[in-house]
C-alpha cells in the first residue's frame, strides 16, 4: 500500500519553491483553472515513473535552467524518497532528464531514468511490462486518470476500448503468449521442414554406401597384390644395389689408377720441359762464363798500384798550405798599398806627419821581393797539386779496374758453381723421368679394362633407374589404393554419421510434429480461453460496480448502465438503449466518474490496494444533488488516501483538509 506524504517542487512550470504536505483522508486541491492545480499531479506522476506520457520537457519552467521534483511516499509502513532532476543542456537548449536516486534508511541509490522507473515499479508491487516511453498502466487506471482521458475510453471504438482493457489489467500476456505460440508453431515447421529435407537424401546415402562398400573391397585387393609386387621388386633393388656396388668400387679403382696415369703423365711431360729448360740454362750459363773470361783478359792492370786515400791526404795538405800562402800574399798586398798610397799622397795615415819622396821605397822593395818569393812558392804549390790529383785520378780509375775485373772473375765462378749444380740436377732429373716412365707403363697395363667396367657400371644404372622408376609407380599404386581406403572409409565414417543424423531427424520430426499439435490444438486455444474467462468475469464484475456507482450518482429509477461485451457502456431508459452522447453533461461525468471508480476498485483487487485515489476535476458538470450524492460515493470509496483536484468550491464538504492553488504574476503557491 502507498501513500504520498510530501511534494516539494523547484522550477516545476508555474512553481519556483513549493513544499506540499498530503495527509491521509481526503484532501481536496482547490483552484481556478490554470491555477497549477493539475502540474501537481503531473509532478506527481514525474517523480513515481519519470516521462512516460508527460512530456517532462513541458515541466521544467520556462526561462530556468534546471528544476527538480522531490516526493516522499510511505510503502507498506516505510518510508521513500523518489528524486528527480530536470537540466536545460547549455548548447541545444533541450530540456534533459538528469539527476534521479531513492533514498531510504538504508540510504540513498543512484539510478539512470529508466531504471529508476524500474525500481518503483518493483517498489509498488506493479506486475507490469518496464516500457520507458510509457507511464504505469496500473497507475493510470487505478491511481490517477485524467478525467478526459476517461471520457476518450468510453468515446473509444470497441476493439481500441477492447485492447486498453486488455493493456489495464495485463491480459495482452495472452495474446503475446499466442503470438509468441503461433511463431514457435511456424519456427517448429520451419525446423520439421528442415529435418524432412535432411531425410530425403537417406536413399541416394544408402546407394552411395553400398557402391563404396564394393569398392573398399576392391581397392584393397589391389592394395595386397601391389604391395606383394612391391616387396618383389625391393629385393630386385636390394641385389642390383650391391650389384651396383661392387662395380662401382672397381670402375673407382680403375679410375683411380687411370687418374693417377694421367698425373703422372702430365708429370713426366713437366720434368721433360724441366730437364729441356735445365739443359738451355746450362748451355747459357756456359756462354756467359765464357763471356765473362774474356771480358778479364781484356782487363790489364798495373803491378804497382798508389795508395789513393794516402795521395788524398797529400792534396788536403797542399790545399791547406796553398791557402795560408794566400792568405800571406793577401796581407803582404795590403802592406804595400798602403805605402803606395802614404808616398803618393805624402801624408801619413796614423800620425798625420808629412812623408817626403823616397823616404819608403827600400821598405817598399822589400815588400815586393817577398811578395814574389811567396808568389812562386804558390806556383810549385799548385803544379804539385796538380800532379797529385793526376796521380789520384789515375790510382782511382786502376782500383775500379780491379774491381771490375774481380767481379767479372766471381760472376763466372758463380756461374761455374751453378753448371755443376744444374747438371748434379739434371742427373737428378733423368732418374725421375726413368721412373715416371716405369709407372706409367705399369699403370698404362692395369687401366685397360676402364672402358669396359664404365660400360658395364652404365648398365647397371640404368637398371637401377628402371627398377626405382617401377618402384616409384607401385609405390604411387599404393599410395592410391590406401588414399582410395582412407576415403572411402571416411565416407562410410561420414555414412555412418549420416545415418545416425537421420535417425535423430526422424526423432526431432516426431517431437516438432507433436509440439505443432500441441501448441495448435491444445495451447493456444487454452489461451484464448483463458483470457475470455477473466474477460467474462471482469464484464460481470464491472457490471456489477458500475451500476451501482452509477445508481448513487444519478438517482433516477429509470436510467441505468450495462458494460457490454466489449466494455462498453450502453445506457437503458425505460428499457431503450441510449447513446452516451445524448446525456447531460453532469450525466456523461457520472458515467466516466463510475466507469473510473469501477476500474478503481477492480484494478485494485488484481494488484492490491494501492491506498491513494487520485480524482481530477470528477465532478464537471454536476449538478447540487449530484454533489451530494458524490460524498457518499467518496465515504464508500475503499482508500486512505483521497486526492481531489477541483475548481467546485462546493467539494469543501466532503474533504478532510483543503489546500488552495492560487496564481500570481505567473507564479502559483498554496494557500
Amino acid at each position: 500500500m502507498m501513500k504520498i506524504k510530501r511534494i516539494e517542487m523547484h522550477n516545476i512550470r508555474s512553481y519556483i519553491n513549493e513544499a506540499i504536505e498530503i495527509p491521509d483522508g481526503t484532501m481536496l486541491l482547490e483552484g481556478d483553472i490554470g491555477s497549477g492545480k493539475s502540474t501537481i499531479l503531473m509532478a506527481i506522476e514525474f517523480a513515481l515513473f519519470g516521462g512516460g506520457d508527460i512530456d517532462y520537457s513541458s515541466l521544467l519552467r520556462i526561462g530556468e535552467d534546471s528544476g527538480y521534483v522531490e516526493l516522499a511516499i510511505e510503502v507498506d509502513g516505510k518510508d521513500y524518497t523518489l528524486y528527480r532532476e530536470l537540466k536545460r543542456n547549455a548548447k541545444s537548449g533541450k530540456i534533459e532528464h538528469k539527476t534521479c536516486h531513492i533514498s531510504s534508511t538504508a540510504g540513498r541509490t543512484p539510478y539512470s531514468a529508466t531504471e529508476m522507473k524500474t525500481a518503483v515499479l518493483k517498489l509498488l508491487k506493479f506486475r507490469e511490462p518496464k516500457n520507458a516511453r510509457a507511464s504505469s498502466v496500473v497507475y493510470r487506471y487505478s491511481v490517477y486518470t485524467p478525467q478526459e482521458e476517461m471520457r476518450i475510453i468510453l468515446e473509444n471504438k470497441p476493439d481500441e476500448r477492447l485492447n486498453t482493457m486488455r493493456k489495464i489489467f495485463n491480459l495482452e500476456k495472452y495474446s503475446t503468449a499466442a503470438d509468441n505460440a503461433r511463431t514457435a508453431a511456424k519456427n517448429l515447421g520451419t525446423k520439421k521442414e528442415v529435418q524432412q529435407d535432411k531425410l530425403k537424401e537417406e536413399p541416394d546415402i544408402i546407394k552411395k554406401k553400398e557402391e563404396d562398400e564394393e569398392n573398399l573391397n576392391l581397392y584393397r585387393m589391389k592394395l595386397k597384390d601391389n604391395e606383394a609386387k612391391k616387396e618383389k621388386l625391393e629385393s630386385d633393388i636390394s641385389d642390383t644395389d650391391k650389384e651396383y656396388e661392387n662395380a662401382k668400387k672397381k670402375y673407382d679403382d680403375l679410375k683411380m689408377k687411370n687418374n693417377d696415369l694421367k698425373t703422372h703423365q702430365k708429370l713426366l711431360l713437366d720434368k721433360m720441359k724441366e730437364k729441356d729448360d735445365k739443359v738451355k740454362s746450362i748451355e747459357r750459363r756456359i756462354n756467359t762464363v765464357k763471356e765473362l773470361q774474356k771480358q778479364t783478359q781484356d782487363i790489364i792492370i798495373p803491378e804497382v798500384i798508389e795508395n789513393v786515400d794516402e795521395l788524398n791526404s797529400k792534396i788536403d795538405d797542399i790545399i791547406k798550405e796553398i791557402g795560408n800562402i794566400e792568405h800571406m800574399k793577401g796581407e803582404k798586398t795590403g802592406i804595400i798599398k798602403k805605402y803606395e798610397d802614404m808616398t803618393a799622397n805624402g801624408i801619413c795615415p796614423l800620425c798625420g806627419r808629412e812623408v817626403y819622396q823616397g823616404e819608403f821605397e827600400p821598405k817598399l822593395k822589400d815588400l815586393k821581393k817577398e811578395y814574389e818569393e811567396i808568389n812562386t812558392k804558390a806556383s810549385k804549390l799548385q803544379d804539385e797539386l796538380k800532379e797529385l790529383k793526376q796521380r789520384r785520378d789515375h790510382a782511382t780509375k786502376t782500383r775500379e779496374m780491379a774491381r771490375q775485373r774481380e767481379d767479372l772473375l766471381n760472376k763466372a765462378k758463380h756461374e761455374e758453381e751453378y753448371i755443376a749444380e744444374a747438371q748434379k740436377d739434371l742427373a737428378t732429373i733423368n732418374k725421375y723421368i726413368q721412373e715416371e716412365n716405369e709407372i706409367i707403363n705399369r699403370l698404362s697395363g692395369e687401366v685397360g679394362g676402364l672402358e669396359s667396367a664404365d660400360k658395364k657400371l652404365r648398365d647397371i644404372e640404368r637398371k637401377k633407374r628402371e627398377l626405382n622408376d617401377m618402384k616409384m609407380k607401385l609405390e604411387g599404386e599404393v599410395r592410391d589404393a590406401k588414399a582410395h581406403i582412407d576415403e572411402t572409409e571416411r565416407r562410410l565414417e561420414e555414412y555412418g554419421r549420416k545415418f545416425e543424423e537421420f535417425g535423430k531427424a526422424r526423432q526431432k520430426v516426431e517431437r516438432y510434429s507433436n509440439l505443432i499439435s500441441f501448441l495448435q490444438d491444445v495451447f493456444i486455444p487454452a489461451l484464448a480461453e483463458a483470457e475470455q474467462s477473466i474477460m467474462v468475469s471482469l464484464n460481470r464484475e464491472m457490471n456489477e460496480l458500475v451500476s451501482s456507482w452509477f445508481a448513487k450518482l444519478v438517482p433516477d429509477p429509470m436510467k441505468e448502465i450495462t458494460i457490454d461485451d466489449n466494455f462498453t457502456p450502453i445506457i437503458r431508459q425505460s428499457g431503450y438503449d441510449m447513446d452516451v452522447s445524448s446525456l447531460s453533461g453532469g450525466e456523461k461525468s457520472a458515467v466516466a466518474l463510475s466507469y473510473r471508480l469501477t476500474l478503481n476498485a477492480i484494478v485494485n483487487n488484481y494488484v492490491g490496494n494501492v491506498g491513494v485515489l487520485i480524482l481530477d476535476e470528477p465532478t464537471d458538470g454536476f449538478s447540487k444533488e449530484q454533489l451530494q450524492k458524490f460524498g457518499d460515493v467518496l465515504r464508500d470509496i475503499n482508500s486512505e488516501q483521497i486526492i481531489l483536484v477541483s475548481h467546485e468550491a462546493e467539494l469543501e464538504n466532503v474533504a478532510d483538509r483543503v489546500m488552495r492553488v492560487e496564481k500570481s504574476e505567473g507564479v502559483s503557491h498554496i494557500d
